[in-house]
């Protein structure tokens, strides 16, 4: 009895100093965590340990109650990359970008990595699935149409989620997903509606990717993002990266495969099955050698088992359609920096600026990388008006007339000065002529009544 009673007493001391650490989780973690699921029982996440942490070991805990031994950090035995390109017509200048981004991500694939190729604009498509090397992968970026008349990119993420989480997945598989895009939605090509149905897509998007933990989103923006569009393409925890030539898309390919190859797995079978499709989960860190506890919090785990309830997305009437490009496959970009500042940053306005001086040679839409259709479709999102400097000309014009008008009436003036009344200085001399008569047949008849002379001088009189 009094080996229970000091069990229960341990066991509660312990939950206590959880509890204490417990507002501090995350802060002091040497590690972060990237995603995190469920299946037949095993608890699973994916971790980026902090230089020097690998050896950390975790403890799962569930419902403030142990739920698992001690168990150490593993390599993941499977890494799975889905780029998701985006196949608007305004893509087919950033062919060569895409594909050195490729290039760079799959120029070292981990055994046991896979690749799949999805596209999507006015809805998302598997182009390819279970490729095993970065040549695969080329050659089906190579092929690749940019034909879409719309540019649905939160629904394409969404779709793709989908896509994702109910097809098989390998024990333990860490799956990433890559959406390359130029930034710049376009769903409507109705001003009036644009703005409203890129945030209704926007929060779908935000609530999905924040709450799909099993799948770690990561994004590569070839132009200059819309704002919205960002903020929920962003909501998860992957890399968000900038790549405004085809030397930065190399980098960030580099970039995004240096943080797969850096993650690791805790697995944790449990102690118990569980009957619901989400549970709330905690790691209790040790690190070997130290005293020290940390509480890393995992929430709302997923069932990988079940499929993913996605609601479908009511999409919204393409009023005025991006235009076509040349062809459908379009020729290599020439590397040039795309519209915008090449920053792939948020802009505060409803979509990217043009470059005028950048025309896709396959193709898409001119005057710049926008996403839009020129003026003449009157669509796309609310963008600076391409016709501000013709409107700025005229206003000049127009002032320059202005003036020029003044300066011959002014000249008029003073001529009429010289003209006026002997003797009255300062008259300007306008003279006022009163006349009588008819007009009969082909002539006119008229009688001068008199005249006036009209100034401000002495003499004048008016």
């Amino acid at each position: 009895m009094l080996r229970k009673a000091a069990g229960w007493l341990t066991a509660a001391i312990m939950l206590f100093c959880l509890s204490a650490h417990a507002s501090a989780a995350g802060e002091d973690a040497p590690l972060k965590l990237v995603s995190a699921w469920f299946s037949e029982g095993v608890v699973y996440a994916a971790v980026q340990p902090e230089a020097g942490q690998e050896a950390v070991e975790g403890q799962l805990m569930l419902n403030n109650a142990v739920a698992s031994e001690n168990v150490s950090l593993v390599r993941a035995p499977a890494e799975r990359f889905v780029l998701l390109v985006d196949q608007s017509t305004s893509m087919p200048r950033y062919r060569r970008s895409v594909s050195a981004f490729a290039s760079a991500l799959l120029a070292d694939m981990p055994d046991g990595a896979s690749v799949s190729v999805y596209g999507f604009g006015e809805g998302c498509q598997v182009l390819a699935e279970g490729l095993k090397s970065a040549d695969e992968a080329a050659d089906v970026i190579s092929h690749m149409k940019f034909d879409h008349h719309a540019t649905d990119i939160c629904g394409g993420a969404v779709e793709a989620i989908g896509k994702i989480s109910n097809t098989g997945r390998v024990e333990g598989e860490i799956v990433h997903l890559i959406l390359i895009t130029d930034g710049v939605p376009y769903l409507t090509g109705d001003k009036g509606a644009e703005q409203s149905a890129i945030a209704a897509s926007a929060a779908s998007a935000r609530e999905l990717i924040s709450s799909a933990s099993e799948i770690t989103v990561h994004s590569v923006c070839l132009g200059s993002w819309e704002s919205v569009t960002y903020s929920a393409v962003s909501a998860g925890t992957g890399l968000h990266l900038s790549a405004g030539s085809e030397e930065k898309a190399r980098a960030a390919g580099a970039e995004i495969a240096g943080f797969a190859s850096g993650l690791y797995e805790f697995r944790f079978p449990a102690k118990w099955t569980f009957d619901v499709d989400r549970i709330d989960a905690q790691i209790l860190l040790t690190q070997p050698g130290s005293d020290g506890l940390t509480f890393l919090n995992v929430p709302d785990l997923r069932d990988i088992g079940k499929p993913l309830e996605v609601a479908p997305a009511d999409k919204p009437e393409l009023i005025n359609p991006e235009p076509d490009p040349d062809d459908g496959a379009g020729d290599p970009d020439d590397g040039s920096e795309p519209p915008g500042d090449g920053t792939g940053e948020p802009n505060d306005g409803s979509e990217a600026p043009g470059d005028p001086s950048a025309s896709p040679e396959d193709g898409g839409q001119t005057g710049g990388d926008t996403g839009t259709t020129p003026d003449d479709q009157g669509g796309g999102p609310d963008e600076p008006d391409e016709d501000g400097g013709g409107i700025a000309k005229s206003v000049i014009i127009g002032v320059i007339a202005v003036l020029a008008a003044l300066v011959i009436l002014l000249l008029a003036l003073l001529r009429g000065r010289k003209k006026g009344r002997s003797g009255q200085a300062g008259s300007i001399g306008v003279k006022l002529e009163m006349l009588e008569g008819k007009s009969g047949g082909d002539g006119n008849t008229y009688r001068l009544r008199g005249q006036l002379i009209i100034g401000s001088a002495k003499g004048c009189d008016i």
